[in-house]
């Protein structure tokens, strides 16, 4: 009667599904400490995983502009090495990052799940000061 063979397992989460949204709990929640709102995006494959709009801290009113945002997360980030290598950076995401990404500000933050710590860079500045210059 399926067209397919059923098994009976069922989908599980995974640590890695479980972190992912640590890691977007963590950035939601600084964003909000400053009065700014983070959306997380709707169709994540597309290179960034959610937009702060900011508002002014005197009057609250809405200002120009917008960042994205896009998580990694792990268990196992060894801090006390010189450079903390970020897991699974594609090409093409770096491309879109820094060339299409509407000229937004672009950061990039690793979580550490196990500290409960996040680390930054800004994608376009890294790139511009470090790899080009």
């Amino acid at each position: 009667m399926f067209p397919f063979n059923w098994s009976g397992e069922h989908t599980r989460r995974t640590r890695e599904h479980i972190i992912e949204e640590m890691s977007l709990n963590f950035l939601e929640r600084k964003v909000l400490e400053r009065g700014h709102q983070l959306v997380p995006a709707t169709k994540r494959e597309y290179g960034y995983d959610a937009t702060m709009f900011h508002f002014s801290p005197e009057t609250g009113e809405i200002e120009n502009g917008e960042v994205r945002f896009q998580l990694k997360a792990t268990d196992r980030l060894d801090t006390e090495a010189e450079f903390a290598i970020c897991p699974g950076i594609e090409i093409r995401h770096l491309h879109y990052w820094y060339w299409e990404a509407q000229k937004l500000p672009f950061v990039l933050v690793l979580y550490d799940a196990m500290r409960h710590r996040g680390y930054w860079v800004d994608v376009r500045r890294h790139i511009d000061d470090v790899l080009t210059g």
